[in-house]
């Protein structure tokens, strides 16, 4: 093993936890949390795709890259790429990988995401990595700090890649989730559902998103978004608004259609009709070519070619001139070559009619394209609701659209050649109408300019009229009420929405409240630990201080005794002192008197034997005399007490 291996199985033993692969070393990351291979397929088909697009490498910022594993393969492809990581122990290793591959332009930040986010520059990035991280700062930090980081990121990089944690997990930091993980992306043009990835904390699966205001992806394309229209156009119901979403680019178009709300059935079957007729239709080149079909959990996708021009109900808002006659001369063709195919357009409307280049009018919305010949609305009738339509179209800007249409089935309510054009069709049973005849009449009444309108003649024809405008003036009325009802409705669903935001946040703040009140908790009770094991050993020193002091005092009493007994011993002391050397005095007069007898013994001649055993017994009882002094001095013991000390 070389140093450099060596140095990595070192940091990587430190670890808290190998949550990733690690770069190059296949060998220590055989038991990593997270496989995270698959997830990087996904994310390198979107780099591949970005970066295609653009004719260059990406700029990479990967937020809590954990041990580096994206940042790194990321690089590989040719990316620069940032990655910022918390943990030291993560950096460090990071940091290390990274130098032992000094051809990849990777660079690693230790500090907090949302710290690092918000001083992040605009244009600085291409792609934001932010994979399972930002739920740690809902739950830590709080929701909003998380919603504002997200929205940061939103307007500073074009494309963000985002692992969500769900509130379904059965983990601490769920209770501080919405309820819709996609909520924290707020109003973003684009958010799809890239694919759902197991974790090792449970068997609730996250999911990834591409989130972006500036590109779409989708069946494999990634293209700008030039102009985005929610709902489609302004009449349309509340519920499209928020459920159809048109992104438009120089030569595509992708239409988004939700699956999740009250209008998922509607939206799937519309989509469902509109490439069934666009693809039967491919061959004729008259309608656009569809280029691809996505959908995930959330959405369908329909991508298809831009047709150049202005949807009619745009040009009559902007106040542009138009020529309602060729309007409905070009959509009765259309509507003409429908019928020879046993097909029908059921919901001919003004936003429905693009004004294309050169003055040419024709029908969008495919997905309403079928054999059913009935209009989607009142008065089903797929001709009299055309007649409507006309109507609608020569009452401009002041358009009847709600829940009742404008009644127009009698001349009367049309101006000059229309009405004349209306009375002509009148003459024929309504089941001989077809567009063919009503192209047909409509244009032998325009053939005289100067023809005036048909006026009531009768009395039976007058009542028709005053019926007609009767029903016009209620059905104003009506949806007058249904338009204040709706938007009464709308209001409601406005407040309910602030208060559920406001409880959302309240909520937050007693998550919060709560966490710190836990905070407070362990602290007193730590505190209480601390407490109680601070009295514990005070009565333990109390205990000990007290086995102190009668050690003290036994000490004392014991130093007293000791006081007597030096005290009685200096006496003792003395006393042998003074009898020692009275004994040594008459042991030095015994031995001065010896040295006389031995003095004698050694001058005087010893003439007679009784003479010299008188002296040997004097002698005898003089040394017995002495023996007996010295056993009596050491019997006292003084010779040990004098030593002794």
């Amino acid at each position: 093993m070389n140093m450099h291996a060596h140095e990595v199985r070192t940091l990587v033993a430190s670890l808290p936890e190998v949550y990733q692969p690690i770069y190059g070393y296949p060998e220590l990351s055989e038991h990593a949390s997270r496989a995270t291979e698959d997830r990087f397929e996904d994310i390198k088909r979107v780099y591949e795709a970005l970066s295609s697009r653009l004719g260059r490498p990406l700029r990479v910022l990967d937020l809590g890259c954990a041990q580096g594993f994206m940042s790194l393969s990321l690089a590989a492809l040719g990316a620069s790429v940032v990655g910022v990581e918390m943990l030291p122990e993560n950096a460090e290793l990071c940091r290390k990988l990274g130098s032992q591959n000094p051809q990849l332009d990777v660079n690693f930040v230790e500090g907090r995401l949302e710290e690092f986010v918000s001083s992040l520059d605009e244009d600085r990035f291409d792609l934001v990595l932010l994979l399972s991280v930002i739920h740690h700062v809902a739950f830590h930090v709080s929701q909003e700090t998380a919603e504002s980081t997200v929205a940061r990121l939103r307007s500073s990089v074009p494309v963000l890649l985002a692992e969500l944690a769900v509130a379904e997990e059965p983990l601490y930091w769920a209770a501080a989730l919405p309820a819709d993980p996609a909520s924290i992306f707020g109003d973003a043009l684009f958010v799809r559902e890239l694919r759902r990835t197991g974790t090792h904390l449970s068997d609730v699966v996250r999911p990834l998103f591409f989130v972006s205001d500036t590109y779409w992806y989708a069946a494999n394309e990634i293209d700008a978004i030039e102009h985005a229209r929610r709902g489609g156009h302004r009449f349309a119901k509340p519920s499209f608004r928020s459920t159809r979403t048109y992104l438009i680019s120089d030569d595509r178009v992708l239409k988004m259609l939700s699956i999740t709300g009250d209008d998922a059935e509607v939206n799937r079957r519309e989509l469902d009709g509109e490439v069934a007729f666009l693809r039967d239709m491919e061959s004729e080149g008259t309608y656009p070519r569809v280029i691809g079909v996505d959908e995930d959990s959330r959405s369908l996708f329909l991508l298809r070619e831009k047709i150049d021009g202005q949807l009619l109900i745009d040009a009559i808002d902007a106040g542009h001139a138009f020529d309602s006659f060729l309007v409905v001369r070009d959509l009765l063709k259309e509507c003409i070559e429908l019928e020879r195919r046993g097909l029908y357009h059921s919901d001919i409307r003004v936003w429905n009619v693009l004004a294309r280049r050169r003055g040419k009018f024709s029908l969008i919305d495919y997905g309403a394209i079928s054999p059913s010949p009935n209009d989607c609305f009142w008065p089903q009738n797929i001709y009299i609701a055309f007649l409507i339509f006309v109507k609608e179209l020569l009452s401009a800007p002041q358009i009847l659209a709600g829940s009742i249409r404008e009644v127009a089935v009698t001349p009367y309510g049309f101006p000059g050649n229309w009405s004349a054009w209306v009375a002509d069709l009148a003459e024929y049973p309504l089941p001989q109408w077809n567009f063919a005849l009503m192209l047909e009449r409509l244009e032998a009444a325009f053939q005289d300019p100067a023809k005036s309108a048909v006026d009531p003649l009768t009395t039976k024809e007058a009542l028709l009229k005053m019926l007609e405008e009767a029903v016009t003036v209620i059905a104003r009325s009506q949806n007058q009420m249904a338009s204040d009802v709706e938007a009464s409705q709308m209001g409601f669903v406005d407040m309910v929405r602030s208060e559920s935001a406001r409880i959302s946040n309240l909520h937050n703040d007693l998550l919060i409240l709560t966490r710190e009140q836990h905070r407070l908790d362990d602290a007193h009770v730590a505190q209480a630990t601390a407490v109680s094991q601070l009295l514990q050993a005070a009565e333990a020193q109390r205990a000990h201080s007290v086995e102190l002091m009668e050690k003290v005092g036994y000490t004392c009493s014991r130093l007293d005794e000791l006081n007597s007994f030096a005290v009685a011993g200096k006496v003792d002391s003395q006393a042998l002192q003074a009898s020692l050397d009275a004994l040594a005095g008459k042991l030095q007069s015994i031995e001065h008197s010896l040295g006389i007898l031995e003095h004698r013994l050694t001058a005087i001649e010893i003439k007679e034997g009784e003479n010299l055993a008188e002296t040997l017994t004097a002698h005898g009882e003089l040394a017995r005399e002495v023996s007996e002094i010295k056993v009596r001095v050491f019997q006292k013991g003084f010779w040990s007490r004098l030593f002794s000390r």
